[in-house]
């Protein structure tokens, strides 16, 4: 249908109207067949709704970004932002207002549009939605307001959402329900922080009719990160708002109680104040909204459940973008990160790039593309390579996964890098009891078996040394995370032990009753590391020394003394689930007491309890 076609149709039936956004594209909009004094009049007159807020969702929607439109209506903000190239989940639960909108999508052909028929909230119940007998915009849930009430079902936003899926735009107009809305969507909230722009409608009299006021609405708009703006669509302009200037707003004057005034906010993360600065009454850094200290955990058990709560895959192998975004969320680090073995923009610098942060990838493979530095690096010129590039010494996250050598880059680095964040990549196949590490060897690659890396123990040695503290490993068994310890305090976080953090393997091939215990087992030598000095000295070995399979050599194999502990009097038989050691050389390489070793190992990884030490 033409926009002719739809003019004609419209002055025919008075249904179907023909609308247009500026550099976004015309649309065939069908309008409430009843009186509507606010939605449906200002298309039929204007041929767009809300035009400045409009304006703003097409400056600061990008293509690809999730759209969640709460309170759809009829699907204004659902079209738009579906030309716009968003995937948009629209909510609706008034039955004439969800058929309008599905048909609008249709008729539109928009594309990436999901419409479901249900009101977001806190819990997930059975609710009363009021209805208004002139506003089709004007419906509450669980309202205290008279009015005709019908049925509605109520879901929270995170149990919608995807647990890896980020939320790029959020519009928020519930006649009160926000509150609600946003206590139901904390883990979409922490998976967004920092690159989330959302409209928000602030109407304390709404607020209070249902169950909530102003001031608790503040209270979680403190836990977002970006600036704050009152959206004045008079004028067309951004005002820099205040946390307490909108709570004092709320308490007196029009937008009191009670004179029932509303208006729409606009919060917008940093990497995009850009596409809005030129609206801006002011200094925009006015409505920066305040650091505040997140709620500490109250001990180990509590931060491990909440962080795995937040486990989510954006662009990572794993579960650690959500991680990530809780833990950034709550330290506030630099904005620069350093990510050795970046492969092809699959970890987290690309997600920490989204954000507007700075940093640089190293990847030995060549071609790796997406601004990646083609560099092996190594024990050797770690440093060198963090100077020539431009690392600063106050780095936000610093993140290894080379599958070999990740202890030894940590143990390298020179202690005036300091990371906020270290998220490193253990060997779960070598349990949470020995410190335990493959020996250096500059290019090391991986074979694809279980000799790869460090041991969590091993991890936590070098890291406690360096002034780090753990504080989470993911259900993968893959990533460890630890902060500084200067930072734990202010970011309400506890130093976990290596037993309660440690999560056993869940890759390589599954047995009979699916479970994993990690890639195929070989029988290859391992370094036991005690402390952070004895596993510098195996670093500053020589070479030759280091791996010895030449005839000169100063580590005797344990092939040579296992029965011969006169010989070499730091041999120790192996007696239980005791580890046999040669000159401080774990041995798997021969013999079959060093496999029985290995596999008694993995079958505690697997059964999940601690094995050999």
């Amino acid at each position: 249908m033409t926009r002719a076609d739809a003019a004609g149709d419209a002055a025919a039936h008075g249904r179907i109207v023909p609308c247009g956004v500026p550099d976004v594209g015309e649309f065939i909009v069908e309008v409430q067949h009843r009186f509507d004094r606010w939605i449906t009049t200002a298309l039929v007159d204007e041929g767009i709704w809300e035009a400045f807020e409009t304006e703003l969702v097409r400056r600061l929607v990008e293509p690809g970004v999730l759209f969640v439109d709460a309170g759809a209506n009829l699907g204004w903000y659902a079209l738009v932002a579906s030309r716009l190239g968003a995937r948009v989940l629209a909510f609706e639960p008034e039955p004439e207002n969800y058929r309008l909108l599905r048909a609008n999508v249709a008729r539109n052909r928009a594309q990436h549009v999901v419409c479901h028929p249900l009101a977001l909230g806190e819990t997930s119940h059975l609710a009363t939605l009021t209805l208004s007998p002139d506003n089709a915009g004007d419906f509450r849930i669980d309202s205290t307001e008279a009015g005709e009430r019908i049925e509605a079902w109520v879901v929270p936003l995170d149990d919608v959402l995807p647990a890896t899926e980020p939320v790029g735009f959020l519009k928020l107009d519930t006649q009160g329900s926000e509150v609600r809305i946003l206590r139901g969507a904390r883990k979409a909230l922490a998976r967004a922080h920092g690159t989330m722009s959302a409209i928000v409608e602030f109407w304390p009299y709404g607020l209070s009719t249902c169950g909530s006021s102003h001031h608790e609405l503040a209270g979680i708009l403190a836990t977002f990160a970006g600036s704050l703006f009152e959206i004045d669509a008079v004028r067309r302009r951004l005002v820099p708002r205040t946390l307490d200037g909108l709570r004092a707003l709320g308490d007196a004057g029009v937008y009191g109680v009670e004179q029932r005034g509303h208006m729409n906010l606009l919060i917008v993360p940093d990497a995009r104040l850009g596409a809005v600065r030129d609206l801006v009454d002011g200094d925009p850094g006015d409505a920066r909204l305040p650091s505040l200290p997140s709620r500490p955990f109250a001990d180990a058990p509590t931060q491990l459940a909440a962080l795995a709560a937040c486990e989510g895959r954006v662009r990572s192998q794993s579960g650690e973008n959500g991680v990530i975004a809780e833990l950034v969320r709550r330290i506030r680090p630099r904005r620069f990160a350093v990510e050795i073995c970046a492969g092809g923009g699959t970890g987290c610098s690309p997600q920490l790039r989204d954000w507007g942060w700075e940093g640089v990838m190293f990847d030995a493979r060549p071609g790796a593309g997406g601004g990646v530095v083609a560099a092996l690096v190594t024990a050797e010129n770690v440093n060198a390579l963090f100077a020539d590039h431009g690392v600063p010494h106050d780095l936000g996250l610093l993140s290894i996964d080379v599958d070999g050598n990740d202890l030894w880059l940590l143990l390298a680095l020179d202690p005036a890098y300091q990371p906020a964040l270290v998220v490193i990549a253990y060997n779960a196949t070598l349990g949470p009891a020995d410190g335990i590490a493959v020996p250096y060897r500059p290019r090391r690659t991986w074979d694809g078996s279980n000799h790869f890396g460090a041991s969590l123990r091993a991890l936590a040695i070098v890291a406690r040394a360096r002034g780090y503290a753990l504080v989470y490993c993911e259900a993968a068994g893959v990533n460890a995370f630890f902060v500084r310890r200067d930072l734990l305090e202010r970011s309400g976080l506890v130093a976990v032990d290596v037993a309660d953090a440690y999560r056993p393997p869940r890759y390589g091939p599954a047995d009979e009753v699916g479970a994993h215990a990690g890639h195929r087992f070989a029988r290859r030598r391992l370094w036991r590391i005690e402390s952070e000095a004895e596993a510098r000295r195996h670093l500053a070995r020589p070479r030759w020394a280091r791996w010895p399979h030449g005839r000169e050599r100063t580590c005797t194999p344990l092939a040579e003394t296992r029965n011969s502990r006169t010989s070499n009097p730091t041999a120790v038989a192996c007696r239980g689930s005791q580890t046999v050691r040669g000159d401080r050389m774990l041995g798997t390489h021969t013999g079959r007491a060093d496999v029985a070793i290995v596999r008694r190992i993995a079958e505690g990884v697997r059964q999940g309890v601690r094995v050999g030490g």
